[in-house]
């Protein structure tokens, strides 16, 4: 997980690699960087990306990688301030990519 988000920039192609992943993992280690932080929603944290264009975030494999997070009301990923951005074979636990 610390290389997606080391990864995230304008662009870039970032390649997941694996069944799932829990974005939720490194929200409290206080991580942040000018492209993204962790925003606290009503039961948790979800990954803001932002101020980035031509980004792909594309699933390897046959069956789309799953990324999950711990918040019920927040969303997996929230984009803002971002243009161009391409998610393939990626999943999420509640359906909750926010652009």
């Amino acid at each position: 997980m610390q290389e997606f988000l080391n990864a995230i920039g304008s662009n870039t192609i970032i390649q997941l690699k694996g069944h799932y992943f829990h974005i939720s993992d490194l929200a409290n280690s206080g991580k942040s960087s000018t492209n993204y932080n962790f925003r606290e929603v009503y039961d948790g944290y979800e990954l803001l990306i932002h101020d980035v264009r031509n980004i792909k975030i594309i699933g390897l494999g046959d069956t789309p990688v799953r990324l999950y997070a711990k918040p019920e009301y927040g969303n997996v990923i929230a984009f803002e301030r971002c243009n161009t951005i391409t998610i393939e074979n990626v999943d999420t636990e509640q359906d909750s990519i926010c652009i």
